[in-house]
């Protein structure tokens, strides 16, 4: 056990001799310095370099200002990319949802029937942007009491199309013999789509006032003409 003792002893003279052999004495008023990175500090470990402290100290303000200065280098041009982006994003939704809406007209069109359980519509015929929100609103002037009717839908084409074939950009107002000549006040309003990028965009508005143009008169007669087809059948 004394020789393994003797032996650690002697190894440990042997490694830390040439370490205090090595290590740096500077004179006073100065300091051993490892460089002039950010992470610099007195007493770096045998670089053979004395600096006056207050160099050393120069040397490290100025490297950590150049480190902060490169930091917020780093952040600026992340902060423009990241605004960028934001930006490319916004542009592909508005150019996905048509942009706020520019346009609205409202074309009214008196379609008379043939029979008295079809004598007529009002075809109210829309032309808007694509993709607007389009709110429609009937009201009853004749009759106070009346609820209004109120429904929506989104513009799919933005252009006169054909309410036959599907298409929704035409608002079909069926007329009946059971309220002849009944006034009708609309009004539409239409919006950009609400994606949260264009719903505070301004609206657009168009109203005014259609009569169901069918008369009394012309109900009696084609309840008649109904009558007179179901005997003969």
């Amino acid at each position: 056990m004394r020789y393994l003792i003797a032996t650690i002893t002697v190894l440990s003279v042997l490694f830390i001799a040439p370490s205090a052999a090595l290590a740096l004495e500077c004179p006073s008023g100065e300091v051993e310095a490892n460089g002039t990175a950010a992470n610099d500090w007195p007493s770096g470990g045998m670089t053979g370099r004395c600096v006056p402290f207050g160099e050393w100290l120069g040397e490290r303000e100025a490297a950590q200002q150049a480190h902060e200065a490169q930091e917020r280098a780093e952040a600026s041009e992340r902060q423009q990319k990241e605004a960028a982006a934001t930006h490319a994003r916004q542009a592909e939704e508005k150019k996905e949802t048509g942009g706020p809406p520019t346009t609205l007209h409202v074309t009214v069109v008196s379609v008379h029937g043939s029979t008295y359980k079809a004598p007529g519509h009002t075809l109210l015929d829309l032309e808007t942007n694509q993709f607007a929100e389009v709110f429609f609103k009937f009201t009853y002037p004749q009759h106070p009491t009346w609820r209004p009717d109120t429904f929506s839908f989104k513009e799919r084409l933005g252009k006169e199309t054909n309410p036959a074939a599907g298409e929704n950009n035409a608002v079909d107002d069926p007329w009946s013999c059971r309220a002849p000549m009944l006034v009708e006040d609309w009004e539409v309003q239409v919006k950009g789509e609400n994606d949260g990028v264009l719903e505070s965009a301004p609206a657009l508005l168009d109203k005014g006032q259609i009569v169901d143009d069918v008369s009394s008169r012309w109900c009696k007669a084609a309840k008649k003409r109904s009558r007179a087809a179901r005997r003969r059948h």
